[in-house]
């Protein structure tokens, strides 16, 4: 019941809101051509046979997903022109893509934003609270000190 009030799909929260875009594009995409009997397919994949999947082959794909993330992270800390390729990256996939995709792809940089600020107020909020109980425990030793003499 928690899970429904607070987590729901709808519920506002950014990173809820980023694990269901994938789902949201492709049903505002193609939704209106999608039949009854291809939604049971789709759903018997998504329910079943992808978590078998992806717990029978975990290792090997985490492996395959981490060579590759350090792969393109050399590449990225030995560019010269991170600005100047970013750019261009950018303005290639903004050129080609449509603009239904462009207003998603604005979509997700608001809900991403998001999601950044509300772990930035998070941690401040973490680090606040633990510098206050900190300061205050070293204040009530004083004060047991200063009532001992």
């Amino acid at each position: 019941m928690k899970y429904a009030k607070d987590q729901g799909p709808l519920s506002g929260d950014p990173s809820t809101t980023m694990k269901l875009a994938f789902l949201l594009f492709v049903l505002a995409r193609w939704g209106g051509s999608i039949s009854t009997s291809t939604l049971v397919k789709l759903v018997f994949l998504g329910v079943f046979t992808i978590p078998k999947l992806s717990s029978s082959y975990y290792v090997q794909l985490a492996e395959y997903g981490k060579f590759w993330l350090e792969r393109f992270q050399d590449g990225w800390e030995s560019c010269n022109h991170k600005k100047a390729l970013a750019a261009a990256v950018f303005t290639l996939v903004w050129n080609i893509s449509s603009t239904i995709a462009r207003i998603w792809a604005v979509f997700m940089l608001v809900v991403a934003i998001k999601l950044y600020q509300q772990c930035v107020q998070e941690e401040q909020w973490s680090n606040n609270n633990n510098g206050t109980d900190q300061q205050a425990g070293h204040r009530g030793g004083r004060r047991l000190q200063r009532r001992g003499r």
